[in-house]
């Protein structure tokens, strides 16, 4: 985590994050994912327009904040991706669901599926992430993601362009749940 938290930094302010409001949502003695108790608090700024989840989990030397989402969340990152392009593949925690989508702009719309992505709430905010139907994880996908079903999970997103035409394609789930993993490669978004 820390490379991941020093490439962060190079562009983002150093120092304490200033809450006016801290809530208690849930706490968790035995959570699937992670090896310690989690806690949920819900974070308020004036400075954001959102409140802010925070999970912190527990480990031997105290409850530590799982700082991926929480600077997804708190810099809005997934919102700033979806409206601007970006050459590189980018992980984010969103709930996902199936979704029609009726819109122009994405070619051979009818051969891809489409998924509504968004941030945690109060964040209103949401995307669209297509797959190509005809492939093996558009299969799974439909299996473990089927119509009406809403997930937590955390996906790979990567923009693709066709002469004019741009869009967001859904690249990967690598975890069907929020919590980070210590070893987690995946790329900072940039804070744009």
């Amino acid at each position: 985590m820390k490379p991941l938290m020093e490439r962060y930094y190079k562009q983002a302010p150093v120092g304490p994050v200033i809450v006016d409001r801290i809530q208690f949502v849930r706490q968790d003695p035995n959570p699937a994912g992670g090896a310690g108790r989690h806690c949920i608090l819900n974070l308020e700024s004036k400075a954001w327009k959102f409140s802010v989840p925070v999970l912190l989990e527990e480990k031997p030397d105290g409850f530590k904040v799982d700082w991926l989402p929480f600077v997804e969340f708190k810099d809005r990152l997934l919102e700033k991706f979806c409206q601007t392009y970006q050459k590189e593949p980018v992980r984010f925690h969103v709930g996902i669901q199936r979704q029609h989508y009726f819109e122009d702009g994405v070619p051979d719309l009818a051969l891809k599926d489409c998924f509504r992505i968004e941030p945690a709430p109060p964040n209103s905010f949401q995307g669209h992430a297509f797959l190509e139907k005809d492939t093996a994880f558009a299969k799974e996908l439909r299996t473990s993601i089927p119509w009406e079903t809403h997930i937590w999970a955390v996906v790979e997103l990567e923009w693709k362009k066709l002469g004019s035409q741009q869009w967001v394609e859904l690249k990967a789930v690598p975890q069907m749940n929020w919590h980070s993993l210590p070893a987690d490669p995946r790329p900072v978004p940039s804070k744009q």
